[in-house]
Protein backbone atom coordinates (compact mmCIF):
# COMPACT_ATOMS: atom_id res chain seq x y z
CA UNK A 1 0.00 0.00 0.00
CA UNK A 2 0.73 3.24 -0.93
CA UNK A 3 2.56 5.08 2.27
CA UNK A 4 0.55 8.16 1.97
CA UNK A 5 -2.59 6.20 1.89
CA UNK A 6 -1.24 4.00 4.90
CA UNK A 7 -1.14 7.06 6.82
CA UNK A 8 -4.22 8.51 5.15
CA UNK A 9 -6.05 5.00 6.68
CA UNK A 10 -4.22 5.38 9.94
CA UNK A 11 -4.90 8.84 10.47
CA UNK A 12 -9.30 8.02 9.50
CA UNK A 13 -9.48 4.96 12.09
CA UNK A 14 -7.74 7.87 14.74
CA UNK A 15 -9.88 10.57 13.93
CA UNK A 16 -12.97 8.08 14.43
CA UNK A 17 -11.96 6.94 17.18
CA UNK A 18 -11.02 10.02 19.00
CA UNK A 19 -14.58 11.47 17.78
CA UNK A 20 -16.72 8.27 19.44
CA UNK A 21 -14.79 7.58 22.59
CA UNK A 22 -12.73 10.81 23.56
CA UNK A 23 -13.51 14.24 25.35
CA UNK A 24 -14.03 17.61 22.96
CA UNK A 25 -10.40 18.05 23.34
CA UNK A 26 -9.63 14.16 21.20
CA UNK A 27 -12.56 15.53 18.71
CA UNK A 28 -10.64 18.81 18.03
CA UNK A 29 -6.98 17.29 17.96
CA UNK A 30 -8.75 14.69 15.31
CA UNK A 31 -10.03 17.71 13.50
CA UNK A 32 -6.94 19.48 13.38
CA UNK A 33 -5.03 16.45 12.30
CA UNK A 34 -7.26 15.94 9.48
CA UNK A 35 -5.27 16.81 6.17
CA UNK A 36 -6.57 16.34 2.40
CA UNK A 37 -3.68 14.99 0.16
CA UNK A 38 -2.91 18.37 -1.23
CA UNK A 39 -1.81 19.91 2.71
CA UNK A 40 -0.24 16.41 3.59
CA UNK A 41 1.99 16.97 0.23
CA UNK A 42 2.49 20.61 0.73
CA UNK A 43 0.28 21.30 -2.29
CA UNK A 44 2.52 19.12 -4.75
CA UNK A 45 -0.66 16.54 -5.08
CA UNK A 46 -4.13 16.35 -5.26
CA UNK A 47 -6.59 14.29 -3.97
CA UNK A 48 -7.35 10.99 -5.59
CA UNK A 49 -11.26 9.47 -5.30
CA UNK A 50 -9.75 7.25 -1.92
CA UNK A 51 -8.43 10.35 -0.22
CA UNK A 52 -11.54 12.45 -0.87
CA UNK A 53 -13.87 9.14 0.18
CA UNK A 54 -11.33 8.28 3.27
CA UNK A 55 -11.52 12.60 4.81
CA UNK A 56 -15.59 12.28 4.19
CA UNK A 57 -15.75 9.29 6.23
CA UNK A 58 -13.01 10.89 8.88
CA UNK A 59 -14.74 14.60 9.17
CA UNK A 60 -18.31 13.40 9.09
CA UNK A 61 -18.33 11.18 12.03
CA UNK A 62 -17.20 14.19 13.85
CA UNK A 63 -20.20 16.54 13.56
CA UNK A 64 -24.01 15.24 13.56
CA UNK A 65 -24.56 18.06 11.55
CA UNK A 66 -23.07 16.54 8.96
CA UNK A 67 -24.29 13.13 6.22
CA UNK A 68 -22.76 11.48 4.18
CA UNK A 69 -24.85 10.07 1.12
CA UNK A 70 -24.44 9.74 -2.74
CA UNK A 71 -26.05 11.08 -5.64
CA UNK A 72 -25.02 8.86 -7.97
CA UNK A 73 -22.52 6.87 -9.83
CA UNK A 74 -19.58 7.55 -12.52
CA UNK A 75 -19.50 5.92 -15.85
CA UNK A 76 -16.76 3.40 -14.16
CA UNK A 77 -19.36 2.87 -10.88
CA UNK A 78 -17.35 5.07 -8.28
CA UNK A 79 -20.50 6.21 -5.73
CA UNK A 80 -20.50 10.11 -5.72
CA UNK A 81 -20.20 11.72 -2.53
CA UNK A 82 -22.71 13.87 -1.08
CA UNK A 83 -22.67 15.64 2.10
CA UNK A 84 -25.65 17.34 3.36
CA UNK A 85 -24.87 20.16 6.30
CA UNK A 86 -27.07 21.98 8.53
CA UNK A 87 -30.35 19.46 8.05
CA UNK A 88 -31.21 16.49 10.81
CA UNK A 89 -30.36 14.08 7.57
CA UNK A 90 -29.90 13.72 4.03
CA UNK A 91 -33.08 12.75 3.10
CA UNK A 92 -34.50 15.51 0.70
CA UNK A 93 -37.80 15.60 3.19
CA UNK A 94 -35.59 16.50 6.29
CA UNK A 95 -33.71 19.02 3.89
CA UNK A 96 -36.86 20.73 2.44
CA UNK A 97 -38.63 20.54 6.12
CA UNK A 98 -35.47 22.76 7.69
CA UNK A 99 -36.90 25.62 5.82
CA UNK A 100 -33.70 27.10 5.08
CA UNK A 101 -32.02 28.04 1.95
CA UNK A 102 -30.10 25.48 0.10
CA UNK A 103 -26.67 25.89 -1.63
CA UNK A 104 -25.29 23.39 -3.85
CA UNK A 105 -21.65 23.20 -3.98
CA UNK A 106 -19.82 21.21 -6.44
CA UNK A 107 -16.07 20.43 -7.24
CA UNK A 108 -14.07 18.78 -9.56
CA UNK A 109 -16.30 19.21 -12.06
CA UNK A 110 -13.43 18.49 -14.83
CA UNK A 111 -10.76 16.00 -13.09
CA UNK A 112 -7.96 18.73 -14.19
CA UNK A 113 -9.63 21.25 -11.81
CA UNK A 114 -8.51 20.02 -8.70
CA UNK A 115 -9.07 23.21 -5.94
CA UNK A 116 -12.34 22.91 -5.62
CA UNK A 117 -12.65 19.43 -4.59
CA UNK A 118 -9.47 20.62 -1.61
CA UNK A 119 -11.20 23.29 -0.99
CA UNK A 120 -14.87 21.56 -0.26
CA UNK A 121 -12.64 19.50 1.82
CA UNK A 122 -11.32 21.84 3.91
CA UNK A 123 -14.91 23.85 4.20
CA UNK A 124 -16.35 20.60 5.15
CA UNK A 125 -13.22 20.41 8.16
CA UNK A 126 -13.88 23.91 9.04
CA UNK A 127 -17.87 23.62 9.47
CA UNK A 128 -17.00 20.70 11.89
CA UNK A 129 -14.60 22.91 13.71
CA UNK A 130 -17.34 25.68 14.34
CA UNK A 131 -15.80 27.97 12.54
CA UNK A 132 -18.60 28.71 10.03
CA UNK A 133 -21.52 27.84 12.71
CA UNK A 134 -23.89 31.13 11.64
CA UNK A 135 -23.74 29.88 8.19
CA UNK A 136 -25.97 26.93 9.07
CA UNK A 137 -28.27 29.12 10.59
CA UNK A 138 -30.27 30.08 7.24
CA UNK A 139 -28.86 27.56 4.82
CA UNK A 140 -28.12 23.70 4.47
CA UNK A 141 -25.19 22.95 2.38
CA UNK A 142 -25.26 20.21 -0.34
CA UNK A 143 -21.30 19.44 -0.55
CA UNK A 144 -20.42 17.38 -3.78
CA UNK A 145 -16.49 17.91 -3.80
CA UNK A 146 -15.73 15.85 -6.62
CA UNK A 147 -17.90 15.38 -9.35
CA UNK A 148 -15.89 13.81 -12.08
CA UNK A 149 -14.31 10.74 -10.04
CA UNK A 150 -13.27 9.05 -13.18
CA UNK A 151 -11.89 11.87 -14.26
CA UNK A 152 -9.92 12.67 -11.22
CA UNK A 153 -7.95 9.36 -11.45
CA UNK A 154 -6.61 9.76 -14.88
CA UNK A 155 -3.76 11.65 -13.38
CA UNK A 156 -0.52 12.23 -15.24
CA UNK A 157 1.34 15.31 -15.80
CA UNK A 158 0.57 16.26 -18.97
CA UNK A 159 -2.97 16.39 -18.82
CA UNK A 160 -3.22 20.31 -18.85
CA UNK A 161 0.22 21.81 -19.89
CA UNK A 162 -0.55 25.06 -19.63
CA UNK A 163 -1.77 24.34 -16.01
CA UNK A 164 1.15 25.15 -13.15
CA UNK A 165 0.69 22.39 -10.72
CA UNK A 166 0.13 20.48 -9.06
CA UNK A 167 3.54 18.95 -9.29
CA UNK A 168 2.24 15.47 -8.68
CA UNK A 169 -0.04 15.48 -11.72
CA UNK A 170 -3.94 16.10 -12.37
CA UNK A 171 -6.63 14.39 -13.56
CA UNK A 172 -8.31 14.16 -17.00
Amino acid sequence: MNPFLRGLCVLVVASTTAACSGPESDRELALEALRTRAEASGYAETSRYQDVMGFLEAVVPLDDRMHLTTFGSSHEGRALPLVVVGAPSASADAVRATGKVRVYLQGNIHGGEVPGKESLQMLLREIAQGRHDALLDSLVLLVAPIYNADGNERVALTNRPLQHGPLGGMGQ
